[in-house]
């Protein structure tokens, strides 16, 4: 049976076409790694954060249907190259408490991969935009024109209107960035995994939007 770790360590033995995307390196300044809804999030401290060592990592997108229909299967950010012997929950802390299983929920259809610190950064960013304008947008106005440039420039990758995107918080130094992507099919909870290596150290953090095993 595949797992989430296979569809990028080995795509070509999957049964059907798999393309990994290079999406950039995510800035982690603080070693708290969050995975949420760009669209919808409103509190940092309710974010669970995966911790992880404090670095900047590259983020790999796997995307099935190119280029007719891409559909985004999952997200990978690499720790380290090491092989990864075995998968687990993501284990996080948010308003005190310890989950020993974390799903990232998506409403709009999109999720992003961030550091603690550029979540804050961007909250405070849309604070800032919402008070200005109370009919803001996060979507219409952060998201939407960055996405269709992607579609443009990289059509095979994209739906036409733009299915990923690395973002940086504006007025920030770039380690406020962060990666975001559609969620496979669209809205739903999608669990984080770990992979560790032989010696039992996280080697990548992984985001699974459609079920490696039902490839």
């Amino acid at each position: 049976m595949h797992s989430v770790a296979t569809v990028f360590a080995a795509p070509e033995t999957l049964p059907q076409p798999v393309t990994l995307v290079d999406a950039g390196l995510l800035p982690c300044p603080s070693g708290s790694l969050m995975v949420f809804d760009p669209m919808v999030v409103r509190d940092r401290a309710a974010v669970p954060g995966i911790t992880v060592p404090v670095g900047t990592y590259p983020v790999t997108l796997a995307v099935s249907g190119v280029p007719d229909d891409p559909c985004y299967l999952a997200a990978k950010v690499t720790i380290t190259p090491r092989p990864i012997i075995r998968l687990a929950p993501a284990r996080g802390t948010a308003d005190g408490h310890t989950f020993e299983s974390i799903s990232c929920c998506v409403d709009a259809g999109m999720a992003a991969l961030a550091d603690a610190a550029t979540l804050r950064h961007y909250l405070a960013h849309c604070e800032r935009l919402q008070a200005s304008s109370p009919t803001f947008h996060r979507y219409d106005e952060l998201f939407a024109e960055p996405l269709r440039h992607q579609a443009v420039t990289q059509p095979r990758m994209h739906s036409s209107y733009g299915d990923w995107l690395r973002w940086t918080v504006p007025n920030t130094a770039d380690t406020a960035t962060m990666v975001l992507t559609t969620s496979g099919f669209g809205d739903g909870c999608y669990p984080c995994l770990v992979g560790y290596d032989e010696e039992d150290i996280c080697s990548a953090v992984f985001v699974e939007f459609v079920p490696a095993h039902s490839l």
